[in-house]
């Protein structure tokens, strides 16, 4: 046995700390992976949700129950979200999903609008991620200050085939409603930022455009 006053004694005693830290992480990775595959629709909440506590997956569990429990209802979505980006604030789909959640809640709208400047910052090229952006975006186009006017049409014209059909006649019906004004200014915004094709799929009553201009086909992300 080595005496305690040799280096070698406190060297091998940090290396076995170190061993059996990531021995218990990876038994909780582990742990977490197999909760994930063997939970459906019905059974996801109940799996992952204890694994929100666990520091070294708790980032993951919350992640997934974000994305794929749509069936919880939003308050509690909400504080998930919230949650995740405690642990992970650059997570850029728990931002935007934080802003809808906001939204649907109730929330002061600025609140759910300051969540979309957080998911531009901090994911600004992911397709997928500005298609949802832009989505909740639009409808909100009188309240969004400049920059995040901007913002809503740069992610609708590099995001748009991320969007889904059934969101396409949404947001086409949604924009059917608004005043005349708000929808020349949509228009112009969308024309400006080099998005005709997907004005005139919003029917921003664009002027007539070439073919290659048609409404975009519809790809979920």
């Amino acid at each position: 046995m080595l005496p305690l006053h040799e280096p070698r004694f406190w060297t091998a005693l940090v290396v076995s700390g170190v061993a059996l830290f990531a021995i218990s992480r990876g038994v909780d990775v582990a742990g977490f992976a197999i909760a994930d595959m063997s939970a459906d629709d019905s059974t996801l909440t109940t799996r992952l949700a204890p694994w929100t506590t666990k520091s070294g997956v708790a980032a993951l569990a919350l992640s997934r129950l974000v994305k794929a429990a749509p069936r919880v209802d939003a308050e509690t979505r909400r504080q998930w979200a919230g949650e995740l980006l405690s642990n992970a604030p650059l997570d850029a789909y728990a931002w935007v999903a934080l802003a809808g959640l906001r939204f649907k809640t109730g929330e002061p709208a600025e609140k759910g609008v300051t969540a979309l400047a957080m998911s531009s910052l901090t994911g600004p090229n992911e397709g997928w991620i500005m298609a949802r952006r832009a989505v909740l975006a639009l409808p909100l186009w009188q309240v969004l200050p400049p920059d995040s006017r901007r913002g809503a049409m740069s992610d609708l014209v590099a995001g748009g085939y991320y969007v889904s059909q059934l969101e396409w006649t949404a947001l086409r019906a949604t924009l059917s409603l608004q005043t005349p004004s708000l929808r020349e200014d949509l228009r112009a915004a969308l024309i400006s930022a080099g998005g005709a094709r997907f004005a005139e799929a919003l029917g921003l009553d664009a002027p007539p455009t070439p073919a290659r201009d048609a409404a975009p086909a519809a790809r979920a992300p």
